[in-house]
């Protein structure tokens, strides 16, 4: 058949928000927008499919931890006995590179995640010119630090992105941290944090959903507090 004469159907799938739905947003910008002097309809176009990617990374991100954890618990079911003496362990190569291939993508899905929420927040705040560029930048980090209480996910996340993937590619290693000990422990040689503890990807998970909450509430509170006070600054 020739190619011009082919009909193609296309399906999309009907896309319903559920980490990061912008929409309590939306309506107070909406609301803000004549005594703001700006297009809240076009920022809300020009924003939407950056909260689009937020929601769908973190979703991907989910599914990215939940196969993560299963790798590692598989490379950690090691053979015990004789061959735990040995220098090397052979295991299969599905178990070994499945393991570092999850462990990249937990480390680039958390990493998107985190860009993203910045890019909407800064993109907002400057495109409705309540802060600048450098104004709301600080302002993330600053709820960045907020959501940081107890473990600095944020610190532990830019340390390990490029160490863990792109720069580098390591190889994992099962230590002990005694002879006594009966709980092996994932290594990457040249891991800054010795060991992977698993708990570190619900640490990042909890952070990342904190820092979300809070951007969706601080944007809406300074877009109701900039309507009430007559308006952004200029451009």
């Amino acid at each position: 058949m020739c190619l011009r004469e082919a009909i193609v159907t296309v399906c999309n799938i009907r896309y319903s928000f559920g980490f990061f739905n912008p929409q309590g947003i939306w309506l107070p910008l909406k609301d803000a927008g004549p005594k703001l002097g700006i297009d809240a309809s076009g920022i809300e176009k020009g924003l939407q499919p950056t909260a689009i990617a937020i929601d769908t990374r973190f979703r991907i991100l989910k599914e990215v931890v939940a196969e993560a954890k299963k790798r590692i618990a598989e490379l950690l079911a090691i053979p015990t006995g004789q061959e735990l003496r040995s220098s090397s362990v052979a295991l299969p190569d599905n178990v070994v590179y499945g393991t570092l291939a999850m462990v990249d993508a937990f480390f680039f899905e958390s990493g998107s995640v985190r860009k993203l929420l910045e890019r909407f927040y800064v993109g907002l705040l400057r495109r409705t010119r309540i802060q600048d560029g450098c104004e709301s930048s600080a302002s993330f980090q600053a709820l960045v630090r907020a959501t940081e209480q107890g473990f600095r996910w944020d610190s532990y996340l830019r340390a390990n992105r490029d160490q863990y993937t792109h720069q580098t590619a390591p190889y994992p290693a099962i230590l002990f941290s005694d002879q006594a000990s009966t709980q092996p422990k994932l290594v990457f040689e040249s891991d800054p944090e010795v060991y992977l503890d698993q708990r570190k990807f619900d640490y990042v998970l909890q952070g990342l959903e904190a820092l979300a909450r809070r951007c969706r509430e601080d944007l809406i509170a300074q877009v109701r507090n900039a309507r009430a006070s007559g308006g952004g600054r200029d451009r």
